[in-house]
């Protein structure tokens, strides 16, 4: 630890972390059709793809938006095939939204676009021995996702 003391080392790696990771995933999406997905809608799908179905209220609330915002995002999704909507077989005035295949099929393909462009990018950019310690910080960038 540093001088100043815990508090500190982690004040300054936070603010390193958020300016490093903001810009990478502004330049990934820039990177991107207009016809791909927004980080909110690739977000929503990679949710719903990982979880299962859910109320658009649970979406809203595990994504921390708005339920108006979280409504659009899936009205987009909707019409766009990538989404479905059914009632809820324990309560009818509730609607689940679920994934489609179309939807894992786009979801799948924007992944591996920005799996590509990283790659390259790392590729051309990166040192072996630079390359093993972004492996190796990758658990604590999960677990630090996990505790936010």
């Amino acid at each position: 630890m540093s001088a100043e003391g815990p508090g500190a080392i982690v004040t300054t790696v936070a603010f390193e972390l958020r300016a490093a990771l903001f810009p990478l995933m502004r330049r990934l999406q820039a990177r991107c059709d207009d016809e791909d997905l927004t980080v909110a809608q690739s977000t929503a799908l990679s949710r719903l793809d990982r979880f299962g179905p859910a109320t658009p209220a649970s979406l809203a609330a595990k994504e921390y938006v708005h339920p108006q915002s979280m409504a659009t995002i899936l009205s987009q999704l909707q019409r766009r095939g990538l989404v479905t909507r059914a009632r809820s077989t324990s309560d009818g005035r509730s609607v689940t939204v679920s994934i489609s295949e179309v939807g894992r099929n786009v979801l799948e393909a924007e992944r591996q676009k920005r799996v590509r462009l990283l790659s390259r990018a790392m590729y051309e950019g990166f040192t072996a021995d630079e390359l093993r310690t972004l492996d190796a910080a990758i658990p604590l960038l999960r677990r630090l996702t996990d505790l936010v």
